[in-house]
């Protein structure tokens, strides 16, 4: 998820991408779930932990879109940010996620 800048080169000698966040693509994220609609032909994310160091970091409630060339943001947050759920499509665009049990 994401655009990643030039590579740039550690003490070691070794190249490594750093991620660029933007409006345009999903905040970096962990335990998130994906699933595809074949009603729309896209992907949808949702879901998932924000990146962070501590396990304290705000889960994320934001669905979005990938169609093979972009990310869009898809609606509004649904105020219920999850990890560890199963993502499924509605064939109308919409994502549904249930409890991982």
């Amino acid at each position: 998820m994401g655009e990643y800048a030039a590579p740039a080169n550690d003490s070691a000698g070794a190249s490594r991408r750093a991620p660029v966040a933007d409006s345009t693509t999903p905040p970096h994220r962990r335990h998130h779930a994906l699933a595809y609609d074949p009603a729309i032909g896209r992907v949808v994310l949702y879901g998932g932990q924000h990146l962070a160091s501590d396990s304290d970091a705000p889960l994320l409630d934001d669905p979005w879109h990938w169609d093979g060339t972009q990310w869009t943001q898809a609606a509004a947050s649904t105020g219920i940010g999850m990890i560890g759920h199963k993502p499924y499509a509605d064939g109308d665009g919409a994502v549904f996620a249930t409890a991982n049990a």
